[in-house]
């Protein structure tokens, strides 16, 4: 028996191939509508030259494959037509899904005036810029593309794609999740608080510390994760090594954020994670990522001590201290005793993380890191006092350093203003209207990336690779 409807397979394949064009056509389209001529959009796009190459030329190498595979031998007649026009429309789908997904971040800087996305994330660059590129130029390495920053409406920072599932993926949709995260272009979700209050940019620098950590030494994961364990040890129990074992993805990237910032990092993380004593107490998952709140803001204090930044925070003592005060002694008495077997060896993990070394060169060497910046009495400090003034004079602006340092000093010019002060909310304003204005200034000449082509055999192997997990998991 025939099949009961009259199918037109030549016309159905014709549908399929004007899905493909058009999915090329909108890439292309896009791409140039930001980057062509001289105007204002070439202005702002033009940075992200190498992230656009690398997305074009992956993206179309995989409308190719799924064209290739629609017509491959026999021609498709009838039923097999729409089959494989109904597989090769749900792969196009993902790829136009995978182009979307990263188009929307781009597009938050379309407008950059008073209040929008745009002109914060004209900041967070040179401040993500800042945090990421002195590493591979010390080490010597060919820069990678600097992370995309783009606003989430969400309080936390993440970095994607390497760390965790990237926001803004439908629920269930593995493929593009893959596909993020595969692709060479990092990116970085800053809070919508930094619309109002820009010093919270301070919190890219943890985030930065991720994709320094892939990005810049193929065995720096392994090295991380060995010498956080040997430090755990001495507290002799299992399960503390496996945890900070666990833990020391974040740890790096808590270090990376103190070289950074300096004790505002910890400051930053301290506003996160403020809760009531018996939440604070209670012990994260076997599956966390993270070290408990306490613990994880005595390993800031302790990394600024060793450091010699301000401000400090508290060290791993102070927190044992803190455990056995009001509220706190009512907390499970087993979640305490575990708290304090891992504050016990968190001096001596801070101490482990800022000997992970690559090239032979320990991370402060390598982060650019500078006492002088940060500590009592240096830049950070007298910037932060400068910002007083209703004309704040802080150079040299034009260093690899100068963003960074920036928002440190305001970190800290924020957590002076008492909490109560009538005049809180204008200095605020005040703060935030010179940060906005000054950051996107900062820094030294050049783009956020090399501008450049990823070579045919680079894009075809990432392509291939991309192509392969889509016909596999796509049917």
């Amino acid at each position: 028996m025939s099949y009961p409807y009259t199918l037109d397979a030549a016309g159905r394949l014709a549908e399929v191939d004007q899905a493909i064009d058009d999915t090329r056509t909108l890439i292309r389209s896009w791409i140039a509508g930001r980057t062509a001529g001289g105007g204002e959009p070439a202005r702002v796009f033009g940075r992200f030259g190498r992230h656009f190459t690398t997305l074009q030329d992956v993206l179309e190498q995989m409308l190719d494959a799924i064209a290739g595979s629609l017509h491959e031998p026999p021609g498709p007649a009838g039923a097999l037509a729409y089959e494989r026009s109904r597989t090769a429309e749900r792969r196009v789908g993902k790829v136009r899904a995978t182009f979307r997904w990263y188009t929307a971040k781009y597009e938050q800087r379309e407008a950059a005036g008073a209040g929008s996305y745009g002109r914060v994330l004209l900041a967070a660059d040179e401040m993500v810029r800042s945090c990421f590129d002195t590493a591979f130029a010390r080490a010597d390495m060919p820069r990678p593309p600097d992370p995309l920053c783009y606003l989430d409406e969400s309080f936390d920072a993440t970095a994607t794609p390497r760390v965790q599932p990237p926001r803004g993926i439908p629920a269930g949709d593995e493929v593009v999740g893959e596909f993020v995260r595969k692709l060479p272009i990092p990116v970085i979700a800053l809070p919508v608080t930094c619309l109002e209050k820009p010093w919270w940019l301070a919190v890219a620098a943890h985030e930065v510390g991720h994709h320094v950590y892939f990005d810049l030494d193929p065995e720096l994961e392994q090295a991380t994760e060995a010498r956080v364990s040997d430090a755990a040890e001495a507290a002799r129990d299992e399960d503390v090594t496996e945890a900070w074992r666990r833990w020391s993805t974040e740890a790096f990237a808590d270090m990376w954020s103190v070289l950074m910032v300096g004790g505002s990092a910890g400051w930053m993380v301290a506003q996160l994670s403020a809760a009531e004593p018996g939440r604070l107490v209670t012990l994260a998952g076997s599956t966390s990522l993270y070290p408990p709140p306490l613990v994880r803001l005595a390993l800031f204090g302790e990394l600024a001590r060793r450091l010699d930044v301000e401000p400090p925070g508290p060290s791993a003592a102070e927190i044992t201290s803190l455990l056995g005060s009001p509220g706190y002694e009512a907390a499970d008495r087993l979640s305490r005793d575990e708290h304090l077997l891992h504050l016990s060896v968190v001096p001596g993990i801070a101490g482990a993380l800022l000997g992970v070394a690559s090239g032979g060169r320990a991370m402060p060497d390598l982060s650019g890191f500078d006492d002088d910046l940060l500590r009592g009495g240096g830049r950070a400090d007298s910037w932060s006092q400068q910002l007083f003034n209703d004309i704040p004079a802080l150079t040299p602006v034009d260093r690899a350093w100068s963003a960074r340092t920036l928002v440190a000093a305001a970190a800290q010019h924020a957590a002076a203003i008492p909490a109560g002060a009538a005049d809180r909310p204008r200095r605020e304003a005040k703060l935030c209207a010179y940060l906005l204005e000054t950051l996107p200034r900062t820094g030294p000449e050049g783009d956020l990336a090399e501008v450049r082509q990823p070579s045919a055999a680079d894009a075809a192997d990432l392509a291939g690779d991309l192509v392969g997990l889509l016909f596999e998991e796509v049917q």
